[in-house]
């Protein structure tokens, strides 16, 4: 298991230097879901791909829940400098356990989102 996580972050380290190699004009701003949220718009004709995933654990008494959530995904195209298209995804998993025993296990893909970040909702008409 550990060999697959030292893997998996080497992976992740030599993704980043790559993703980091052009000179760019404009910083790199995250808007990941579930994380952060930002008032910044991806430059026109750029694509950014942002992707992670989220633990959640709670455990009361003798009854334990575990929600994970694997590839979560946005992905941010710039239409213009004020407006931007986004689509994401995860695929989520449910375990909850009463006294050790596991009562319920559901995971599957959560629901596809499309929507828009406008920065100057007026600028666009005119």
């Amino acid at each position: 298991m550990m060999k697959i996580i030292t893997v998996l972050i080497g992976m992740l380290i030599s993704l980043s230097v790559f993703a980091q190699q052009e000179e760019s004009t404009t910083d790199l701003v995250t808007d990941r879901p579930d994380q952060t949220e930002s008032a910044a718009i991806v430059p026109k004709g750029h694509f950014q791909i942002e992707s992670g995933f989220v633990f959640q654990g709670d455990e009361s008494g003798n009854m334990k829940e575990e929600n994970l959530g694997l590839l979560t995904t946005l992905i941010r195209y710039g239409v213009n400098k004020n407006f931007e298209l986004r689509i994401g995804s995860a695929y989520l998993n449910t375990k909850q356990k009463t006294d050790g025993n596991e009562i319920s296990d559901i995971s599957g893909l959560a629901p596809l989102f499309l929507g828009i970040k406008m920065k100057k909702w007026l600028s666009l008409l005119l």
